[in-house]
């Protein structure tokens, strides 16, 4: 005898997995098992290109009934990849499409139970012929595949992998030695410039250190001056004070030489002549 191909798609591996074993007792049943998802895009190509090749005279699809489901298998906007896969199973008219309700616990099973005599609200225009769907109850979530292959219809898996494939082949040869040493050679050039930095704050540092020397020495010098300065103002003649704004003026023409512009802007011998008055 002759046997018949049966192709069995759900969203659910396990319910697969299970369904077949009850399949077992018929010998000229010869199936094949495709795995689809809701989150991800349907392979349609692919569906296609199976149905076509197999010459399949029935196909089975596999939907999950739980305690709180509102069986909204063929509404597009909860259930697109449902609907898109029927939809394609619908337009080869050589083959019988037949639903399998799959309670997933007792409660669901008799909840779906209660829908029985309203099919036509639940499957729409995708309702068989016969105006009957099948109910399987021996859906275990714990389910093993066994020897039985599960094709994937699931495009964006399939596309990713593409995508990898063609990267991998894309990379020019050598790109994994080159990004390590362009690593490498950014870092040297941090490194030089944040060490020429240091040593310009390190000249600056200097710099200022002796400036605050010779300003301190400064200071120093100008408080002997006017101790000085008040000594003769209080014994001494007009001779004497003028000959010591001589020798202030000297003084302070040799500081200014030795001290950068700021600083000698800063410094004013007339703050010593106030103290004639």
């Amino acid at each position: 005898m002759q046997k018949v191909e049966r192709l069995i798609f759900s969203t659910n591996k396990a319910a697969l997995a299970g369904y077949v074993q009850s399949l077992r007792g018929q010998p000229e049943v010869q199936v094949k098992l495709f795995h689809y998802s809701e989150q991800d895009g349907l392979d349609t190509a692919a569906l296609e290109a199976h149905i076509l090749s197999s010459g399949a005279a029935e196909v089975s699809v596999l939907l999950l009934a739980t305690a709180a489901s509102s069986y909204l298998w063929f509404d597009p906007e909860h259930y697109p990849r449902n609907v898109e896969l029927c939809t394609i199973l619908k337009k080869f008219a050589e083959i019988r499409v037949n639903f399998v309700v799959c309670p997933t616990t007792h409660s669901a099973r008799d909840g779906w139970q209660q829908h029985q005599s309203d099919l036509r609200s639940v499957f729409g225009d995708f309702l068989p012929e016969t105006g009957k769907v099948d109910t399987w109850t021996d859906f275990d979530p714990e389910q093993g595949l066994g020897q039985e292959q599960i094709r994937s219809l699931i495009y964006r898996a399939q596309h990713q992998q593409a995508l990898q494939c063609q990267d991998v082949h894309q990379e020019p040869r050598g790109g994994w030695i080159w990004k390590p040493v362009g690593g490498f050679v950014l870092l040297l050039v941090v490194g030089l410039g944040v060490r020429q930095l240091m040593r310009k704050v390190s000249s600056l540092s200097s710099q200022l250190q002796g400036l605050q020397n010779e300003t301190r020495d400064l200071r120093h010098r100008i408080q002997l001056l006017e101790a000085e300065v008040v000594h003769l103002r209080d014994g001494q003649s007009l001779q004497w004070w003028e000959r010591l704004g001589g020798i202030c003026s000297t003084v302070a023409s040799e500081v200014a030489s030795s001290l950068p512009l700021p600083l000698v802007a800063s410094f004013d011998i007339h703050q010593l002549t106030h103290l004639r008055h």
